[in-house]
């Protein structure tokens, strides 16, 4: 009879390769679910860029209650920005703003329709 205690030992450290690769695949990224593609910005000169969760918190441990300065020409404060669905364009949103469009929806009004207003 063959000893299977070397085609063990194989399946064994095989199996165990596969589940650090798969726990590698769990292990969160510099940003998290919320902010999937980072936090996105635009400083007083009009520049635009991005900041990871992670490079946040960086930041914040660092520069505790400071504003985020620009990368490109260190103005403060950088104000944050969403990106528009519907553009793609980054802009900064007006605090009595309402909600952001959903993308593909059209804005305004239908034609006809007054908003539910009598």
């Amino acid at each position: 009879m063959l000893d299977n205690k070397p085609l063990v030992i194989g399946f064994g450290v095989l199996a165990l390769v596969g589940v650090v690769l798969f726990a590698m695949q769990l292990i969160p990224s510099a940003n998290n679910e919320t902010f999937p593609d980072g936090l996105d910005f635009v400083c007083p000169s009009g520049h635009e860029f991005n900041m990871t969760v992670s490079q946040m918190n960086e930041f914040y441990e660092k520069h505790y209650g400071e504003e985020v300065p620009c990368p490109k020409c260190g103005a403060t404060p950088s104000r944050r920005a969403v990106r528009d669905p519907n553009t793609g364009k980054l802009r900064v949103p007006d605090r009595n703003e309402g909600a952001l469009p959903v993308p593909g929806q059209r804005e305004g009004l239908p034609d006809g329709s007054n908003g539910g207003r009598r």
